[in-house]
């Protein structure tokens, strides 16, 4: 058996999202897709949102934003059988609680790659827990952490160019640099089986 753990963060739409068709796509014979996202304490709570300046890091509206996001996933994942799983720990706290600790069950965690360095910090945490619970669990334990892109217009692996080497700071270089490739076609909707 599988068990995927969708862990959403940014792109909270069913449609055209790289994590949900990733997750549709993987071949396993019996699999178990759990979405999930986590109100981050360090974005959302008071007492730990704050930035070295003073500010917040998300605001009330962008937190009613979310929470309004995330209830409409929510609503759209049982539209088809599903559900989503929400927490309000520190990923890298909530997700190893997630896996099956046994050594007939293949876990996957799969997340969309992010590119500030506080996604990618917290994204690195991720790993190092999951990464310890396998190790120091008294059965074997199979844990994978996929990381899938899909933020940009252009997917990175169309590019004729690594943007880590080369990237236009001026839009119109971009949009030259850019003009023959072509933007991916929209993935589908999963739907009900």
């Amino acid at each position: 058996m599988s068990r995927i753990i969708l862990w959403l963060r940014n792109d909270l739409r069913m449609h055209d999202n790289y994590v949900f068709n990733w997750a549709m796509n993987y071949k396993s014979a019996n699999k178990e897709i759990v979405p999930l996202y986590c109100f981050d304490p360090r974005y959302y709570f008071k007492e730990h949102s704050q930035t070295k300046y003073g500010t917040r890091k998300t605001g009330l509206i962008r937190a009613r934003f979310q929470i309004e996001t995330v209830e409409n996933l929510r609503k759209s994942l049982r539209n088809i059988g599903s559900d989503l799983l929400i927490s309000s720990e520190k990923p890298e706290d909530f997700i190893p609680k997630l896996l099956v600790q046994d050594s007939n069950t293949e876990n996957i965690i799969v997340y969309q790659t992010e590119i500030t360095s506080e996604e990618l910090k917290i994204e690195g945490k991720v790993k190092k827990n999951v990464e310890l619970l396998a190790k120091n669990n008294k059965q074997p334990l199979t844990a994978k952490v996929e990381s899938v892109w899909g933020l940009t217009l252009h997917h990175l692996n169309d590019l004729d160019y690594d943007p880590n080497e080369y990237l236009p700071h001026v839009y119109g270089k971009f949009r030259e640099r850019n003009l023959n490739v072509k933007v991916r076609p929209l993935l589908p909707t999963p739907t009900k089986n």
